[in-house]
């Protein structure tokens, strides 16, 4: 049984889209407890006046049993959330310790430094890969004794398909909305500089990283004084990728990212760069296919996919998603030929993890990060999807740093004073996920002393999102006013089920 405690779960935020959804016949939950004093469940929602639905559901870890819940059946956008079941479907297929790997194969004879062949830049679908890592990869080559190649020089990107963007109802500068493909670099974005001194702006484009960040000429970006976008910025396509920006976006010194289309030419012109840095001359990049058999010239190793995996869920990478849960639907033998046939493996895989009929409506994901106008989930099948988790040893929401609430807080009483329920401190563990004027939060509670819980909340207003055209819109007007009444109402959810649920003396009195 594999027992992962490093998947670390704070509150990142999500923007996606989504439409409305059907309500099915909803099963009733038990009432809260007489004897609890804090408020319940439906009377927090009717005071925190959401627009839109609030589904709810807090159930026992231990047993699976609904202690309170609302709307339970209603399959409703679940943003970021859909990270959890990505990342243990991850960790089911590849295992904790898989390394992500990118090569150099050659297909011909390497003899006193020169390559009489082809050079092939070959990737394994590691969603990490930066220009730190190519700059090694490079060194590496030099070392091994390669100095100069006579054929071509290729890019093998076709371990996993190449998808433009994960959601094609984003706006186009969407830096969270990139591409997919076996070779990713940077996230598949770039950093956009400019600087004033004096007369027009200069422009510079970087494939940034940590510590490196060389100009690339795979993307480029060109000041004109109109600019026939929404937004400053317009994207043209084309190889090299080419935008706009409009000058009197510029009027001041800035910078920021922008999206990759075509992750295997922005990789393969920034190897190229790396490689004459390190002394090795290569001609320019062209597609093409590493053969069956071939000689390794040097490689570079991702880390262990569980600590990938931890940095997906506190960054809330949405490509990272993508690619690893491609990854491991080509592991177990499914069809990763898009993401939506990637994310069918997944929810077929789910159902049968968890126990629920495949094909139910209320688990369907139609890609592993979650920002998809399609994935829809029930609060049940989520909070179902937690208890198997745990009790097969993939706890999704693993420990470490965790917000800790208290049953009764000195600034904003739970209980109403005079309960006898004593104070509860509990750790949460929960994965958000947030787009506009839609708010999910699922985990788990963990009472120093007491009951352990399972819960999930979304809360939506699909009409009102439904009034903005997403692709043009990032923000909307009220949308941030939204969430922070939703963020509220969930922090006073948790707070409710911790002192009527959790407490040891509730928790014994009910069993």
């Amino acid at each position: 049984m594999i027992r992962l405690r490093a998947l670390l779960l704070p509150l990142c935020i999500l923007v996606a889209w989504s439409a409305a959804a059907t309500a099915p016949e909803v099963s009733p939950l038990p009432s809260p407890r007489p004897e609890a004093r804090a408020p319940d469940a439906l009377a927090l929602v009717a005071e925190a006046g959401l627009s839109g639905t609030v589904a709810f559901i807090v159930v026992d870890l231990e047993t699976g049993a609904p202690l309170e819940g609302g709307e339970a059946d209603l399959p409703l956008p679940l943003a970021s959330v859909a990270k959890a079941p990505t990342a243990v479907y991850a960790l089911d297929a590849l295992g904790p310790d898989h390394r992500f790997e990118t090569r150099l194969v050659a297909s011909g004879t390497l003899e006193g430094g020169s390559l009489s062949g082809d050079l092939v830049l070959q990737g394994g679908g590691d969603p990490e890969t930066d220009s730190e890592a190519l700059d090694l990869l490079a060194f590496r080559a030099k070392e091994a004794g390669l100095d100069f190649v006579s054929g071509r020089f290729l890019v093998d990107a076709g371990l996993l398909p190449t998808v433009e963007r994960i959601d094609p109802t984003q706006p186009d500068t969407a830096a969270y909305n990139p591409s997919v493909g076996g070779l990713n670099l940077n996230y598949n974005r770039v950093f956009v500089e400019w600087r004033r001194r004096g007369g027009a702006p200069s422009l510079s484009v970087e494939a940034r990283a940590e510590t490196l960040s060389p100009v690339t000429a795979a993307v480029r970006v060109e000041a004109h004084d109109v600019v026939s976008a929404p937004g400053a910025f317009a994207y043209l396509g084309g190889a090299p990728e080419t935008w706009h920006v409009a000058a009197t976006a510029l009027a001041r010194d800035g910078g920021r990212w922008l999206p990759v289309r075509r992750p295997a030419d922005y990789a393969g012109e920034v190897f190229v760069r790396q490689a004459d840095e390190a002394g090795l001359r290569l001609p320019p990049p062209e597609p093409g296919a590493a053969p069956a058999v071939a000689d390794v010239i040097a490689r570079v190793e991702s880390r262990p996919l569980a600590d990938i995996l931890t940095d997906m869920m506190r960054y809330s990478t949405n490509l990272t998603a993508e690619a690893v849960g491609l990854a491991a639907t080509r592991a177990v033998g499914g069809s990763a030929e898009t993401l939506e046939a990637s994310a069918g493996a997944m929810n077929a895989w789910a159902a049968q993890f968890t126990g629920f009929p495949p094909g139910d409506p209320g688990f369907r994901l139609t890609n592993h990060s979650g920002l998809s106008a399609e994935s829809r989930a029930s609060v049940r099948r989520l909070a179902e999807f937690l208890v198997a988790a745990e009790r097969r040893g993939f706890p999704a929401l693993g420990g470490g740093r965790a917000a800790t609430l208290r049953g009764l807080t000195p600034d904003r009483p739970i209980l109403d004073e005079g309960a006898a329920t004593p104070a509860v401190a509990a750790s949460v563990r929960a994965k958000t996920g947030t787009m506009n004027f839609v708010s999910a939060l699922a985990g788990y509670i963990e009472p120093e002393a007491g009951r352990r819980l399972a819960f999930a909340i979304i809360a939506a207003d699909l009409p009102q999102r439904a009034a903005f055209a997403m692709d043009e819109v990032e923000t909307p007007p009220g949308a941030r006013a939204w969430a922070a009444r939703a963020r509220a109402l969930q922090r006073a959810l948790i707070r409710s089920w911790i002192a009527r649920y959790a407490a040891p003396r509730l928790a014994a009195a009910s069993e």
